[in-house]
């Protein structure tokens, strides 16, 4: 392949990552082009050549402009501890978060965690249940998102401290939170229906 044909594709790429996906397959296997995409849109590592998301020098990159892109790593890499703390910096809203695609125990990793939580309150839904039963990683949680909450252990969902810490819920929470628990008065009521037909 000419110099000619892998550049035209580059400039594509380093405007929008995402733009990986329509070059020809040979073109994905080209370190510069990946690297150019991922730089530009970190979760464009998903139409990557197999080989680049076992590739630590491109997850990298792809990892420090979007956390998320680590769930696109091969499993050897989204299980490293040095990427997963650095993928929960890099997640920068809180409903963008990665703790869920990593492996269990970095679930149970508290800095790993801790920092997650920090960023993303939500993400505690994705912790071990050793760590959503630990008072200073709740309250960190509920104090990024009040919802957050609804994920911890049940003897701390009530304790003065992580109420009184909760971030107070935006309308846009409060709406959420109501749609969960219509969820789930709806499948309570399912489930004693279902008992009394027995």
């Amino acid at each position: 392949m000419s110099n000619r044909e892998i550049e035209q594709p580059a400039p594509k790429v380093k405007e929008n990552g995402n733009d990986l996906q329509y070059i020809p397959e040979e073109l994905k296997s080209n370190e510069e082009i990946v690297l150019a995409a991922v730089a530009c849109k970190g979760q464009a590592l998903r139409f990557a050549a197999p080989c680049f998301r076992s590739d630590r020098k491109v997850v990298w990159m792809a990892v420090k402009q979007s956390g998320r892109a680590l769930q696109y790593a091969s499993d050897d890499l989204r299980g490293s501890r040095f990427l997963a703390l650095h993928a929960v910096k890099y997640c920068h809203t809180e409903h963008d978060h990665v703790l869920e695609f990593l492996p269990a125990a970095l679930r149970d990793d508290d800095e790993v965690v801790m920092t997650s939580v920090t960023t993303s309150g939500l993400s505690l839904e994705h912790a071990s249940d050793r760590l959503r039963a630990c008072k200073a990683i709740v309250l960190a949680a509920v104090k990024q998102s009040g919802l957050a909450v609804r994920f911890a252990a049940e003897d701390l969902k009530l304790d003065a401290d992580v109420v009184r810490e909760a971030r107070p819920l935006t309308k846009k929470e409060r709406k959420t939170l109501q749609k969960w628990q219509l969820q789930k008065d709806g499948q309570g009521k399912r489930s004693r229906e279902e008992g009394n037909l027995e």
